[in-house]
């Protein structure tokens, strides 16, 4: 066989793989059921997230935004998109984020988001929810000032 043609056939057939493997994937996109809840750390704050629609109990992700970056704005809610996708309960949690703040400051923020003792931190409602099993894993993630709360949970809960 001509290898020329064997080239072409070969990027057509992976074209055509990730033309289907797009459609597959669009095809199986679950079913969400979003809510909202608060939590307190000084102050009162907001949770948005989302579920699988069908029953189960699921891991959970928490999203925590950067400095000045709105708690439920368009990246916050691609993230809970994509890890809903995945099979996570997620949310995305306000903080008083409008400076970047000192270490003391930043470990007070993550210690009200994170902290399972305390019944009224994020961490807490979340994992109260009747969907999610926390046992089977808590993934965190964020962008700038969020991706270093998220980091410090490990600080308030194993």
């Amino acid at each position: 066989m001509n290898p020329n043609l064997t080239h072409r056939l070969s990027q057509r057939l992976g074209a055509i793989l990730c033309l289907g493997a797009g459609l597959l994937m669009a095809a199986s996109v679950q079913a969400q059921t979003s809510f909202s809840t608060n939590y307190k750390n000084g102050s009162t704050y907001s949770i948005q997230g989302k579920e699988p629609s069908r029953s189960g109990k699921y891991p959970l992700y928490v999203h925590i935004g950067g400095t000045g970056e709105p708690y439920n704005g368009a990246w916050a809610m691609a993230a809970v998109d994509a890890a809903v996708e995945r099979g996570f309960v997620a949310a995305t949690v306000q903080y008083d984020n409008a400076s970047f703040g000192s270490c003391t400051t930043i470990g007070g923020r993550a210690k009200g988001i994170f902290n399972a003792a305390n019944a009224s931190s994020a961490i807490a409602k979340l994992c109260s929810r009747a969907k999610v099993d926390c046992s089977k894993g808590i993934v965190t993630g964020g962008l700038s000032q969020g991706s270093i709360i998220s980091v410090l949970s490990k600080n308030y809960d194993s």
